[in-house]
């Protein structure tokens, strides 16, 4: 069985929002999957420039609705989606919604014939996730299994133009306006007045990424796209009277046509799969009993004494590793089977204490998933803890095992840096997610981090998470139910 070496993991979610945003701000280049980015340039809708005769340059008012279009898709937060990629007969057809604020996009992809390109996207900035299978209308709620992270397409593939198109729909929303002299840009067009549905709307071509200012010196002659090409390309916006975004059209990827249209009243809440995080979150700090929770976790989990857990895991090809097994609190030891999609052959066996972790690598698989009660003979061999294994494994395991004891924690210490993130349900079970930074000298893997408790009713764990390397999020969930088989004690040579 393949575990691959240990990775990067991020801090807290705050801290990565952040810097995604920065790279959509200032990088212009979102490069999801392998997308060249939009900093690669776009074409516009229409593959050659507008005559002069068809346009002319931006009033001071049209100039006003496209700087603040971003904006204002930022500030409303979500629409619905619906368009398509490519040429007609060959085209994907995109349905479902934006989320600008989060960012999060949630679309289904299906083909004029059903086909391996036909599934679910779940899309943020740098990562996508998939599930196969032809769904032409998604609810707002996605379905809770048979989701992977979408592995790296080759560069001029239709998955690039498909990642490039995902680019332009989150560079279409921004925290800020774009440059308010718009106007300046000679390259910047009015091309005519249209409708979408019953709107009336004016049909603008202008940059796929924030312009910060104009050329003092405006160019004459003709029109050209060569100015756009800083920004990212030439994007057509069809924009309402108040500067919102009801279409847009492109060209991405090796000549593909791109038409989106966006109905502004649709506006459910989107819910993240597990991978992306799950439901939305409204961090804010712990109130004091909710501290006080947090500091007895350690006692109220050993009077639990354990149960049986399940661990996933996504890494870097886009596959899972699964585990599942036991933890026992009281003795603070757990023992799993762990199993790769890739490697569906076998499967590692782990025993983990405080001290160190013992492996059995490619044991035979068990029906149910989880180690036999009596380990095999083999040549079990001893590591330490961040070694050999994903990091995301050792911080979950490492972390579960530190979360049992017999003493209550300093409940000022979660107060002022422990953030509640929302309520929510697992396993029919009602839960608290905290988000709680973990500083460098009580993780196993050596580096800092934030992981997610979550915490039922009774004040015991229900769930960990933390952010990998990927930026999907790896889980181990336990059901407390004390039903834990005496663990074995493993002996080896070294």
């Amino acid at each position: 069985m393949r575990l691959i070496a240990p990775g990067r993991v991020y801090g807290t979610s705050a801290e990565y929002g952040r810097g995604r945003q920065l790279a959509i701000i200032l990088a212009c280049s979102l490069a999801l999957g392998s997308a060249a980015g939009l900093a690669g340039g776009l074409a516009s809708g229409d593959a050659s420039p507008p005559a002069e005769e068809q346009s002319r340059r931006l009033s001071a008012t049209e100039a006003g609705r496209l700087a603040t279009m971003r904006l204002h898709n930022h500030q409303d937060g979500r629409a619905g989606v619906r368009g398509t990629l490519g040429h007609p007969g060959e085209e994907l057809h995109l349905a479902g919604w934006i989320d600008w604020q989060r960012p999060l996009a949630y679309l289904s992809v299906t083909t004029p014939t059903p086909g391996p390109a036909d599934g679910l996207i779940q899309a943020q900035p740098g990562l996508i996730v998939v599930r196969p299978g032809r769904l032409p209308a998604p609810a707002p709620t996605p379905p809770a299994d048979n989701w992977r992270i979408r592995p790296e397409p080759p560069a001029g593939s239709a998955a690039t133009a498909l990642d490039t198109a995902l680019t332009l729909l989150f560079a279409v929303g921004a925290n800020q306006d774009d440059a308010a002299d718009l106007v300046a840009y000679d390259d910047i067009r009015w091309l005519g007045s249209d409708t979408v549905g019953d709107v009336p709307v004016d049909v603008l071509i202008g940059p796929a990424v924030p312009a910060p200012g104009a050329d003092p010196q405006p160019r004459e002659g003709p029109p050209s796209l060569s100015a756009l090409a800083g920004y990212g390309g030439a994007i057509r916006y069809w924009l309402d009277a108040d500067g919102r975004l009801r279409r847009l059209q492109a060209v991405v990827g090796p000549g593909l046509p791109l038409r989106l249209d966006f109905d502004r009243g649709a506006q459910p809440e989107l819910t993240a799969v597990d991978l992306l995080g799950g439901r939305p979150t409204k961090p804010r700090r712990v109130t004091d009993r909710e501290a006080q929770t947090l500091a007895r976790l350690a006692q109220r989990n050993r009077a639990a004494i354990g149960g049986a857990i399940t661990v996933q895991l996504p890494v870097e090809t886009g596959d899972l590793v699964t585990g599942a097994g036991w933890l026992d609190w009281r003795r603070r030891v757990a023992y799993l089977a762990v199993r790769d999609t890739a490697d569906p052959s076998g499967q590692t066996l782990l025993r983990a204490d405080p001290d160190a972790v013992l492996m059995l690598a490619g044991a035979d698989l068990t029906s149910d998933g989880r180690p036999p009660q009596t380990p095999p003979e083999g040549r079990w061999r001893r590591s330490v803890w961040g070694q050999d294994r994903p990091a995301p494994l050792d911080l979950l395991l490492g972390e579960a095992l530190a979360l049992a004891g017999t003493k209550r924690r300093d409940a000022q210490e979660f107060a002022s840096t422990a953030v509640w993130l929302r309520a929510d349900v697992l396993h029919g079970v009602p839960v608290t997610v905290y988000e709680v930074p973990r500083p460098t000298a009580e993780n196993p893997v050596g580096a800092a981090t934030a992981l997610r408790y979550w915490i039922d009713a009774a004040g015991v764990l229900r769930r960990l998470e933390v952010r990998g390397p990927l930026g999907a999020y790896a889980h181990l969930d336990v059901r407390p139910d004390g039903r834990v088989p005496r663990l074995p004690v493993i002996r080896t040579d070294g």
